[in-house]
């Protein structure tokens, strides 16, 4: 255990060593995100007593940049996109639906908005893999219009 001085009191101060996650601006990230996102900006992580601290440049590890530490004070979290989170989906269905699929993201006018932003690439006869293009975003209504405006029916041969 640590003292130090603040506004004039001395203050102890014991890190948690089995720490596992920690919270930044409302949302939980593990230690080991932490750590990556640390290291990620030039820290290095070095055993220090029985916890890991984030240090960077000539500082000497202590009981004041414990990984946790270092994590609330330097990582800025925002609210992730939407964009983030979907940016790639494969879709299963039976021949006849995969077929109606392609044939609406050639000729169908929602179906060729999305084919701006989306990649398709026929796995097989029962399967697509949709991966959003670079510099694109992510747009729930696209998907909404799509799958409302592609029929569900056999096509007749």
């Amino acid at each position: 255990m640590e003292t130090f001085k603040l506004f004039g009191a001395n203050i102890a101060h014991k890190p948690i060593a089995d720490l596992q996650a920690i919270k930044v601006k409302g949302f939980e990230y593990s230690k080991r995100e932490v750590i990556d996102a640390l290291m990620k900006m030039g820290y290095q992580i070095v055993k220090f007593k029985d916890y890991e601290c984030a240090v960077k440049d000539a500082e000497m590890p202590s009981d004041f940049n414990v990984w946790y530490m270092v994590g609330r004070n330097v990582l800025t979290v925002q609210k992730p996109a939407l964009n983030s989170y979907l940016n790639e989906f494969k879709l299963n269905a039976q021949e006849y639906i995969i077929d109606e699929i392609l044939e609406h993201l050639e000729n169908g006018t929602v179906g060729q908005g999305i084919s701006r932003s989306w990649e398709c690439i026929k796995i097989d006869d029962s399967n697509l893999n949709f991966s959003l293009k670079n510099g694109c975003t992510f747009n729930p209504a696209d998907l909404f219009w799509f799958g409302y405006l592609t029929p569900d029916t056999p096509v007749k041969s």
